[in-house]
């Protein structure tokens, strides 16, 4: 990541990996998509864990699992979280 960068204005600044709110006054999230396939068992303790470390940097986020053709109980498991 570079140590600055410009601005529209033409002023640097330090980038921000996550912040409440920019310059400008935006509110920004972090979205987190994760893509399963046959992960019945894992799909619960997968978003416990995400969830639970994004809990820990008081950032706004989103957890976006997709179910990406499962033949098991992947997509029933996640109409649950």
């Amino acid at each position: 990541m570079p140590e600055r960068q410009a601005t529209q204005d033409g002023k640097s600044r330090k980038p921000q990996a996550l912040c409440r709110s920019n310059q400008e006054g935006f509110i920004t999230m972090l979205s987190i998509v994760i893509p399963v396939y046959n992960e019945q068992d894992n799909v619960f303790p997968l978003h416990e864990r995400v969830s639970a470390a994004l809990e820990q940097i008081g950032q706004e986020y989103e957890v976006i699992i997709v179910n990406d053709g499962s033949s098991d109980q992947t997509e029933a498991n996640l109409k649950l979280i």
